[in-house]
C-alpha cells in the first residue's frame, strides 16, 4: 500500500512527508499485528482451559 502512495506523497510533500507516511504505516502494522496476537492468544487460552 505504501508503494502505491509513495510517488505522489514524495512529489507533493517531499522527503519529510514520505518518512511520516512510513512511520504511520509501520505504527499501524504494529498495532494491528499486536491486536491480532492478543485476540489469538486470548482464544487459545480459553480453549486450553476448557479442554
Amino acid at each position: 500500500m505504501l508503494a502505491v502512495v509513495a510517488a505522489p506523497v514524495a512529489a507533493s510533500g517531499g522527503l519529510g512527508t514520505l518518512w511520516v507516511a512510513v512511520l504511520v504505516t509501520n505504527l499501524a502494522l504494529v498495532v494491528l499485528q499486536g491486536g491480532g496476537f492478543f485476540l489469538q492468544s486470548a482464544r487459545t487460552g480459553t480453549v486450553a482451559a476448557e479442554a
